[in-house]
């Protein structure tokens, strides 16, 4: 598999300007269907929660 390290190595090698942005926060990639089962997962577990809190409020 290509994957993005992949690209930017690529990108190196080839003479072009690559960027960079430092990210704070959870990255997940995506890539695979497990990987994407698993950030499916984690996004419904984080809106159950977040549900329940405003419930809590209300």
């Amino acid at each position: 598999p290509f994957g993005f390290d992949d690209l930017m190595l690529q990108m190196l090698q080839d003479g072009q300007v690559v960027h960079v942005y430092k990210h704070e926060g959870l990255w997940l990639d995506i890539g695979r269907v497990e990987d994407f089962q698993k950030a499916q997962t984690i996004s419904w577990e984080e809106q159950s929660a977040s549900i329940e809190v405003a419930a809590a409020a209300a």
